[in-house]
């Protein structure tokens, strides 16, 4: 039998809060979740939780400083320190040697390139030594994405690197959602400028241009939602778009359930690197998806939906309209993401990846756990 684990589970990113309700905490909060299952896990966070954690199966430890977050750990004496990668932090790794136990970076995007990219003046030199060295030293990195992976790889020397595709919670997605009477777009998630946020009201417009009454619903808020409210108002539609701001979990599936389609007009990217949690949770929804072409996304999507030229309008325009105009074909699809979802991309098929991986690394260094 193999042996129960003991994870320091590590976020020193001080952005993100555990019971909050974008992306990176779903993701943090799920997988420790479904990590708790069969390991012993301690959750040890840069920023204090908003909500109450009662109900989490973890336990969930607060640091202010590299030095507190070495003598947490040290506390804790974990068999694995597991850490999502944060800009710029090493402390994680610094503990973990001091140790004498593995280390294992978790990397959900390529945080110096974004950074670079989108907000270039929280970029330091500092950073991009750190990042390196993390990606040098880890003894298994994991990788959300197949392209993410090949990123990293040049930095590992052979070293293990695994990739573990985001995932859904299977309990929030027990009953198929009644889809509303309207012809409507879903929209998962608090809307950014990568995601095709600019975009969603140009297809709304143009689906209702086909002769549809089409409406859309975004499930999420914040300042590219408020963008898209304005969109709206400008073209006289505002009355055609829902958003319902910030939602917890289990609402969020629920109403993505009841849209006719879920878009994820992504902008054309010659490095996509996200596994975009928005269409597992489509796809677990069981409606049928429209995705830009890029990255994992057609191997993620299989036969649940279609994938389109990330820079063609026209061609979500079409896709979306042949949905809801072939509601047989949609059923039929959607059926298939919910299986495969349900079947293949959950948490606690994360979870066991990541365990397995974790294994063979304790192994290799003839761990005694």
């Amino acid at each position: 039998m193999t042996p129960r684990q003991r994870i320091a589970h590590v976020c020193a990113d001080r952005g993100i809060d555990i019971t909050g309700t974008k992306g990176a905490a779903a993701h943090l909060r799920s997988l420790a979740t479904a990590l708790a299952t069969q390991a012993d896990i301690t959750v040890h966070v840069a920023r204090s939780p908003g909500l109450d954690t009662a109900h989490l199966p973890f336990r969930i430890a607060q640091f202010r400083s590299d030095d507190e977050l070495a003598a947490a750990l040290a506390a804790q004496a974990p068999t694995v320190v597991y850490e999502r990668y944060s800009l710029g932090a090493t402390g994680g790794l610094r503990a973990a040697r001091a140790l004498g136990v593995p280390f294992v970076l978790e990397v959900n995007a390529p945080l110096v390139a974004e950074a670079t990219a989108y907000r270039p003046d929280t970029v330091t030199d500092d950073a991009r030594t750190a990042e390196a060295h993390l990606l040098a030293e880890a003894d298994l990195v994991i990788t959300v994405s197949g392209p993410l992976r090949d990123h990293v790889l040049p930095h590992r020397s052979g070293k293990p690197t695994v990739v573990v595709p985001n995932g859904c919670d299977p309990a929030l997605f027990q009953h198929s959602a009644v889809r509303r009477a309207e012809p409507t777009i879903g929209f998962l998630g608090h809307p950014k400028p990568w995601h095709g946020a600019d975009r969603l009201v140009d297809i709304l417009e143009s689906v209702r241009g086909a002769g549809i009454d089409a409406r859309l619903l975004i499930v999420g808020g914040g300042d590219g939602a408020d963008g898209v409210a304005a969109a709206a108002a400008e073209r006289g539609l505002s009355n055609e778009v829902e958003i319902t701001g910030a939602v917890d979990q289990a609402t969020a599936s629920a109403l993505i359930g009841t849209a006719w389609v879920g878009l994820a007009p992504y902008e054309p990217n010659d490095f996509f690197y996200f596994c975009p949690l928005k269409i597992i949770e489509y796809m677990a929804a069981g409606i049928p998806v429209v995705a830009s072409d890029l990255g994992d996304i057609p191997d993620l999507l299989d036969t649940a939906g279609v994938v389109v030229d990330a820079g063609n309008d026209d061609a979500f325009v079409d896709a979306v309209v042949a949905f809801i105009n072939d509601g047989n074909r949609a059923q039929r699809l959607g059926e298939a993401g919910r299986a495969r979802a349900l079947g293949s991309f959950t948490w606690s098929d994360a979870a066991a990846i990541t365990l397995d991986a974790i294994h063979e690394v304790l192994a290799g260094r003839g761990a005694a756990t």
